[in-house]
């Protein structure tokens, strides 16, 4: 892989041993913009937010671990790192539009991401074909200025009966389908995903010392792929939260797309420019002379992200007063962990302020799956409250 594939989500799938409530299926899935991320008490799992119609081969060569394919009665799609790979940098029927509309949900790729991310989600169950014997709760969420109008959406779209078939690697398509009441799914603002990730271990017990990040003041800063969350939590209040829109990984995205077409003439769609990060250049044909050649794009990344960074500083300090009522900084998300380096620094001065990371009780769990997993982790926090109280 390239020094720039860490700025793009890949297809990923790991068994392991969570926090779990006896007769209940928890499952916790963040549908982002960039990628899914997928975390229940057997497995974890993500993947591009991409799925591309295909055909299937009858020989199409070796098949990669990563490789999904999803299809139901409409047709069959490419999922994820596999349609990432698949798709063309100049094919038009794909747009920003279509892809980072807020106005997804009723979208056949809102649904087969969906979809394919409950499948991970019930792959090492029993009968994971029916969804699995246990009955299920669906924990999601959405950015905080958007839980309000967008949540009705969600119950909408995620609830009902769901029937498709899903090839994973180099396994048999298996048939999966499950059906959701409005009931059983919850929905939470994104931020507290990890405000919880970073309180709780994985036995979603408190940390000693974690009482504090809802006792005192903590902020936490979650820079998506769309927006740039916030989430203020004062003396076991919420405080405010904000979405800021254009200083996330999007903004990174369509800043390189802007200087690649500067400085050599060639138009990379900001949809497309996972495709060239994979690969870690972009390949320029030159006309004249009917020739392609390969140039690196690690440098312009680097400045296209640091560009980005700074512009969150200076929102984060004209926002919340420079972080000087604040005893904790919570830095969560992909992008965050990107610009972790760069945020601890310009902060540093800030007498009694303390630097949190939304992964610090999992450090071996990648920034992108806090909010995931502490969606997971309150879930089976607030499921062992209920049976407790029966």
């Amino acid at each position: 892989m390239s020094q720039t594939d860490k700025y793009c989500t890949k297809t990923s799938y790991f068994k392991h041993g969570a926090a779990s409530v006896p007769g209940v299926k928890v499952c916790a899935i963040d549908i982002g913009y960039s990628g899914v991320k997928c975390y229940t008490d057997n497995c974890r799992a993500c993947f591009p937010s991409l799925a591309i119609p295909t055909k299937e081969l009858e020989f199409s060569g070796e098949e990669s671990p990563t490789d999904i394919l999803y299809r139901d009665e409409k047709g069959m799609w490419a999922v994820g790192s596999m349609a990432v790979k698949g798709m063309s940098i100049r094919d038009t029927n794909e747009s920003e539009k279509t892809l980072y509309s807020r106005n997804r949900y009723d979208s056949d790729l809102f649904k087969i991401i969906f979809r394919v991310g409950m499948a991970l989600c019930l792959m090492e169950e029993p009968d994971s074909g029916t969804g699995g014997t246990r009955p299920i709760i669906l924990q999601t969420g959405l950015p905080p200025a958007y839980l309000r109008s967008d949540k009705r959406d969600i119950l909408r779209v995620l609830s009902g009966f769901h029937f498709f078939e899903i090839k994973v690697g180099r396994n048999a398509w298996k048939e999966i389908f499950f059906e959701l009441s409005p009931e059983q799914i919850k929905v939470m603002a994104q931020p507290l995903g990890s405000l919880y990730s970073a309180a709780f271990d994985n036995d979603c017990r408190l940390i000693p010392g974690a009482k504090q990040y809802f006792t005192s003041s903590l902020l936490v800063l979650d820079p998506g792929f769309g927006t740039c969350d916030t989430y203020a939590v004062k003396n076991r209040t919420i405080d405010s939260s904000e979405s800021f829109d254009n200083l996330g990984m999007r903004a990174v995205y369509k800043l390189l797309s802007d200087k690649i077409y500067q400085i050599y003439g060639e138009d990379i769609p900001v949809h497309a420019v996972p495709k060239i990060l994979l690969s870690g250049e972009v390949e320029v044909l030159d006309k004249a002379t009917i020739c392609t050649k390969a140039y690196p794009i690690q440098e312009l990344l680097k400045e296209c992200s640091e560009e980005i960074c700074r512009r969150v500083i200076l929102k984060i300090q004209s926002v919340y007063d420079y972080l000087r009522e604040y005893r904790y900084l919570l830095i969560t998300g992909g992008a965050g962990e990107a610009w972790m380096t760069e945020i601890k620094q310009y902060f540093s001065g800030i007498q009694g302020l303390t630097i949190l990371k939304g992964n610090q009780n999992d450090a071996a769990l990648p920034q992108i799956f806090s909010n995931v997993r502490g969606y997971y982790l309150y879930q089976v926090g607030d499921q062992r409250k209920q049976a407790m109280s029966r």
